[in-house]
């Protein structure tokens, strides 16, 4: 038990500070999609996709040598849409309402000092600022927590019969000792939603080099180039394909048509999606004739491709609704409580031992 008390006690010392702001942010995060839209301070207006074709339309005039690349549902409140625009010095981000108007303009693009704050903490819980590269580090950093709270809870497992006493925390004589219970009671509080919400955050840091592991992949359809001239179809139009492909479904993403992809990729959520709203099932709709050239079901899919689609909505607590990301919530709250706790710990008993020394030398 020694190692593994000196293991917990020192990996969690080292690694804490980062662990508690990836706690604090992804506590943040999950509702920052209805707050962002909220702090718009506008009502949502009933959808009008052809007024959303107009946008589209009035963009790509505007930006001649960039154009319109994706649209996606906001994915905070109802009625509010995401454009992004591609210009020649960088990527613009417009929020829409339902019917086309713009209600913001932001650089998308790495210029963080126009980011919004939303956008900074998401980066940082999702990559520190490091893309692919702080990706895998923040794998590897749950796979250390991970290991540590394993070593917690093996520290924290209570003799028989002795399960009341440990769960419940108490005043002790000492500050380190009710320090101690408390550590010890919160951690026994919510260790086993928390060992899922890691594992699945852990599994997001690492799912690139997974999904070629698993052999994750989806195919486009084969399909030669196009002039851009020759793109009649409304996104509207290829929208409303999508959705009748899968009845019940809701639009979640829209990639534009290229020369060399002359296709609208067109993301639905379809009924029984784990996710919220980003659903994975997929509908390519021919940017010259409206015809489907392929869809992709992620219900039927692999169980490989099915795992890693998965790990998102498992680690934003998505997959059990709105229960789930209360708990999502409560686990953020609960990782800054054991560091809090843990350090606090730690703090007492270096002056408990420190005040022991001095009396040593004073007797």
């Amino acid at each position: 038990m020694y190692l593994i008390r000196t293991l917990h006690k020192y990996i969690s010392l080292t690694v804490c500070g980062l662990w508690f702001l990836q706690a604090l942010t992804g506590t943040i995060l999950v509702f920052h999609r209805e707050w962002d839209d909220a702090l718009l301070g506008v009502p949502a207006a009933a959808v009008d996709l052809k007024r959303i074709d107009q946008r589209i339309v009035i963009e790509e005039r505007r930006h001649p040598n960039g154009g319109v690349t994706v649209l996606t549902a906001s994915g905070g409140l109802p009625g509010f849409y995401d454009l992004y625009l591609r210009e020649p010095n960088g990527t613009h981000l417009l929020r829409l309402d339902g019917k086309g108007d713009v209600l913001r303009d932001r650089p998308f693009d790495f210029d963080y000092a126009s980011m919004t704050a939303f956008q900074l903490m998401y980066l940082f819980h999702t990559s520190l600022f490091a893309g692919e590269t702080g990706r895998i580090f923040l794998g590897l950093s749950g796979v250390l927590l991970l290991t540590t709270v394993a070593f917690g809870l093996q520290l924290a497992w209570p003799p028989r019969g002795r399960w009341r006493n440990w769960l419940l925390p108490s005043r002790q004589k000492q500050p380190a000792m009710t320090w101690f219970t408390w550590h010890r009671a919160v951690g026994l509080w919510f260790v086993a939603p928390a060992i899922i919400f890691i594992s699945a955050g852990a599994i997001l840091g690492l799912i690139e080099p997974i999904d070629e592991l698993l052999g994750v992949s989806t195919q486009a359809p084969n399909v030669a180039p196009k002039p851009s001239a020759a793109f009649h179809i409304p996104a509207s139009q290829a929208i409303e394909t999508a959705i009748s492909q899968y009845p019940g479904s809701a639009f979640a993403v829209l990639e534009m048509p290229t020369e060399k992809s002359p296709w609208y990729r067109v993301r639905v959520k379809a009924p029984g999606e784990p996710r919220r709203v980003f659903g994975t099932t997929a509908v390519y709709v021919d940017a010259t004739n409206g015809k489907v050239l392929a869809s992709y079901d992620a219900r039927t899919a692999p169980f490989a491709t099915q795992f890693a689609m998965d790990t998102f909505p498992v680690h934003t607590g998505e997959i059990l609704g709105l229960p789930g990301r209360i708990l999502s919530l409560v686990n953020g709250l609960w990782l800054m409580s054991m560091i809090a706790l843990g350090f606090g710990l730690w703090w007492f008993r270096n002056r408990q031992k420190a005040q022991a020394r001095l009396r040593a030398r004073q007797a």
